[in-house]
This record gives C-alpha cells, sequence and structure tokens, in this order.
C-alpha cells in the first residue's frame, strides 16, 4: 500500500540547531517546495560551549532524547507522519534514541554523516538510515546541489 502523506500534516525535522542550523533550514526549505510544513524538533545539548566529560555527555544526550521523543508525540497527536533526522556521530544517536519507540509503519529518516554501523540502534524499528555524500558541517556546494 503507497504511503499517503497529508501536505497538511507537518513532517518533523529533528537536528541540533546548534551545529546543523543551516543543513535545517535548507531541508526545511526543499521540503517545503514539495507543499509541506515542517516543525523542526531541536537536538541541542545545550552545554554552553563547555566540553562535557563522557558521564556527563551520555546523560545530557540521553535527557534530550527523553525530550524530542516527547516532542514528537505531542506532534503525532497532531497529525506529523514523518520524522527526517539529520547529524553527526551525537546527534545521529540521540535521534535513533528518540525514535527508537514510534510506530513501525511510520516513516523515520536518520540521515547521518558518520560511516558507522546504525544496525545496532536501529534495528527493532523501521528506520532508514541515509548517509551523506558529505559532511554536514555547514553548506558545501555539494549539500547545495
Amino acid at each position: 500500500m503507497p504511503l499517503s502523506l497529508k501536505p497538511q500534516a507537518p513532517v518533523l525535522v529533528i537536528a541540533s540547531l546548534e551545529t546543523k542550523h543551516e543543513e535545517v533550514n535548507d531541508l526545511v526549505s526543499r521540503i517545503g517546495r514539495h507543499g509541506f510544513q515542517c516543525d523542526v524538533i531541536d537536538t541541542s545539548l545545550r552545554s554552553g560551549g563547555v566540553q562535557l566529560d563522557g558521564s556527563g555527555k551520555v546523560a545530557a544526550m540521553h535527557a534530550c532524547a527523553k525530550s524530542a521523543n516527547a516532542a514528537i508525540r505531542q506532534a503525532m497527536a497532531g497529525g506529523a507522519q514523518v520524522v527526517v533526522g539529520i547529524g553527526g556521530g551525537t546527534g545521529a544517536q540521540i535521534i535513533a534514541e528518540a525514535i527508537s519507540d514510534l510506530p513501525f509503519a511510520m516513516p523515520k529518516i536518520i540521515i547521518n554523516t558518520m560511516a558507522h554501523d546504525m544496525r545496532p540502534d536501529t534495528a527493532d524499528n523501521s528506520v532508514i538510515i541515509i548517509p551523506s555524500v558529505s559532511d554536514l558541517a555547514g553548506m558545501n556546494p555539494t549539500l547545495r546541489q
């Protein structure tokens, strides 16, 4: 059965706005050209520029994922039907945790800049993993195409 999305239903874009603000704006603009509105969920760790130690970072990541999951659930109650997340190593891990218990049939996409196997993080759910051709550390000619 083909997926039928309602243009009035928002596409959820999940990313750290601390590190991916320009990329999120570009993705939202591109999705909007197809008649879909986007709601953005920020997964920034909000460390204030302080580098977190291992256990502090893991705790912040779990708290961020839990908060993002609650925001996703609220958006789903309002009709959201698709989740698209973009992130590097930390961001992709947060997104994977945030979407891990969403309905199996709900389209979930992670665009990941890290060359690592995310199957252990996504094996229990239907998540499409898209490795990016270039790092999403700022817009560049490849991303602008």
